[in-house]
């Protein structure tokens, strides 16, 4: 259920309101320190959102409309209180016993446990959200137009708002040393010093705080939208994570580091880690000043970097502190993050793609052709070459490091380019949202569809496994779906009902998917064999010599007694020679090639039998 409010009697009974995913809102209360609960709504009309407990163990009840209620019998019944009509959003008690009820119209008092209310000052008619009153009896009310202070219960009151980033107030709490801290609207938190609120919320900045409470202990809890609790042992200078996990944030993307680390981001809660496989979760949002954590990499060095909507960031102590490396990247809404074996990593951004050679101090542009086109996917084959996915402008490809790019969508729908991968026996897959998946055999020079099983085609991560299998998460509730024929047929393997947006492996090779309610790991491993087993013997070499002028030779083996073919194509897909297309026995074989009758450039050569389809690249030079 959502809750809204929270407060704990005397007797150490604690009671909450709350709202169940069906119907109005209930009073419940556990008497076990919050292990189990039970409805106590006996005798409350409307629906309970305030709480709060006095010294006598008396417990008051703010409601929709229906006034306020009290329980004497630690919430077995309740009867009404006073206000009716009015809707008390929340509820005070000063160390005099003075029960103070904020109202949608206005702040009103009962001396005498709730059995009578004043409202204080006729002419003081702000909505009160919050309510908070120090050792001295001071009044602090948080409204929509600010904070509101009276040292003179209520008679006289003064604007309490420099320094504030919003006057929309959410919550207000005394800490045990009796400072007044405030949350806003505008995110954040506030302590005041005199008569200034200064922010104080380092390690919770930027986060929407619906909820604080300061305990007997010292501690300051704080309650969030979207990211849990935070709790501060130091007077509120620094707030750490008090609730492990995601709590089922939308993520939109997620990696896993060389040592086992997993990290996700959450737009526009920030990137969170876990360090014990997903079983808890904790955000990494030192100096990390975008929340909206769009793109992740990870390095063998366990440096990670984090595209956000804007710029990029780079960390080198696992995720505990970041520093902003963007420096030449022209367009800072970085989509998505690949790198060469080479060491060289790529950004797609809003307009364009962008290459550091130096662990991204430095940026250059990856050619003026897709200056003003949206880069959100980037694959990268054995060889370096390099797919940029566009997203309305199909998919580009570049042979010399990003210098250059050619466009490449032969087949390909006026989709969104969503996820671009390479199979260990070397053809591309694509996954487009709202066309399903691609697949080419010749670098692009062709795109197929290869949809049959699939029945959600808004793909949103493609993942090859290294024996070849691929993983389609989908978008539209579809879940995950498995081919083991290189994307020919497809198979839902679970996660219905949810929306994919990433996929990655961790060391042990289970699938992590990142969706639209947090990050869930596979229950078992993925097949894992070295790509030259698959398929058993079934596999062809490098052509030797590679670049070739104007001779070369092919080997292969096959598996079994079967019907094999072996052609060249050229850059554009186009069929150039046939040099094997019969029967075979099980063994090894070499063919020669010669290319005496072609020109310079790029070819493709590709071996297809009932074993599977396997191609490599070559390039002659005359």
């Amino acid at each position: 259920p959502l809750v809204s409010a929270l407060a704990a009697s005397p007797n150490g009974s604690i009671f909450a309101a709350a709202y169940p995913m069906i119907g109005a809102a209930r009073m419940i209360r556990s008497t076990d320190r919050g292990d189990s609960w039970t409805v106590t709504n006996t005798g409350i009309s409307g629906s309970p959102i305030a709480v709060a407990a006095n010294q006598n163990g008396d417990i008051f009840s703010g409601t929709i409309y229906n006034g306020i209620y009290r329980s004497t019998n630690n919430g077995e019944s309740w009867s009404n209180s006073g206000l009716s009509g009015r809707t008390v959003q929340t509820i005070s008690i000063s160390n005099s016993g003075y029960v103070y009820a904020g109202t949608t119209t206005g702040l009103f008092c009962s001396t005498n446990s709730g059995n009578g209310w004043v409202q204080i000052d006729p002419g003081f008619t702000n909505s009160i959200q919050a309510l908070a009153i120090n050792s001295a009896g001071h009044i602090f009310a948080g409204t929509q137009a600010g904070i509101l202070h009276s040292t003179d219960n209520g008679n006289n009151w003064t604007e309490l708002n420099t320094g504030l980033n919003s006057l929309n107030i959410l919550s207000l709490a005394v800490s045990s040393g009796n400072q007044v801290f405030a949350s806003t609207s505008g995110r954040g938190i506030f302590r005041l010093e005199g008569t200034e609120w200064v922010p104080s919320d380092s390690g919770a900045q930027d986060l929407l705080v619906q909820c604080l409470a300061g305990k007997p202990t010292g501690e300051l809890i704080c309650a969030t939208r979207g990211m849990g609790v935070f709790r501060s042992t130091d007077g509120g200078s620094r707030w750490n994570h008090a609730s492990a996990g995601l709590v089922r944030l939308h993520v939109s993307a997620c990696a896993v580091g060389p040592n086992g680390h997993v990290f996700a981001g959450t737009p526009p809660y920030g990137l969170f880690r876990s360090t014990d496989d997903g079983g808890t979760w904790f955000p990494m949002r030192d100096g990390l000043t975008s929340g909206f954590v769009q793109a992740i990499l990870t390095r063998n060095d366990n440096s990670i970097f984090a595209g956000t909507a804007a710029g990029l960031f780079r960390s080198t102590d696992h995720g505990l502190h970041w520093i902003r490396r963007d420096s030449g990247l022209t367009s800072t809404n970085v989509l998505t993050l690949a790198a060469q074996s080479s060491g060289s990593i790529y950004a797609g951004a809003g307009r364009g793609i962008f290459r550091s050679t130096d662990e991204g101090t430095h940026w250059i542009e990856g050619g003026s052709a897709l200056t003003h086109v949206t880069i959100q996917a980037i694959g990268i084959t054995v060889d370096g070459w390099i797919f940029a996915g566009s997203d309305s402008m199909g998919i580009f490809l570049s042979t010399d490091k990003g210098l250059s790019w050619t466009a490449v969508s032969n087949g390909l729908p006026n989709h969104p380019m969503q996820s671009i991968e390479q199979s260990p026996n070397g053809d591309v897959l694509v996954g487009t949202y709202g066309g399903g998946v691609f697949k080419s055999t010749n670098y692009g020079g062709l795109w197929t569809p290869a949809n049959l099983g699939l029945t959600d085609l808004m793909i949103g991560s493609v993942k090859f496994n290294s024996v070849g299998h691929v993983f389609a998460g989908t978008q539209y509730n579809g879940g995950v779906f498995l081919s083991t024929n290189n994307g020919e047929s497809w198979t839902n393997i679970g996660l219905n009902n949810t929306n994919v947006t990433s996929l990655a492996f961790d060391g042990n090779w289970y699938l992590l998917a990142g969706t639209n309610k947090g990050v869930y790991r596979s229950t078992s491993t993925t097949p894992v064999v070295p790509p030259e087993h698959i398929g058993g013997s079934y596999f062809l070499h490098q052509n030797y010599p590679n670049p070739f002028n104007p001779k070369t030779s092919f080997k292969f083996r096959v598996p079994s007694f079967e019907l094999v073919t072996l052609k060249v194509f050229d850059i554009l897909g186009r069929e150039v020679a046939t040099l094997v297309n019969e029967m075979r026995d099980p063994g090894t074989y070499e063919v020669q090639f010669d290319g005496s009758n072609l020109g310079s450039g790029v070819y493709f050569y590709r071996l297809q039998s009932p074993s599977g389809s396997l191609t490599r690249k070559m390039i002659l030079i005359r």
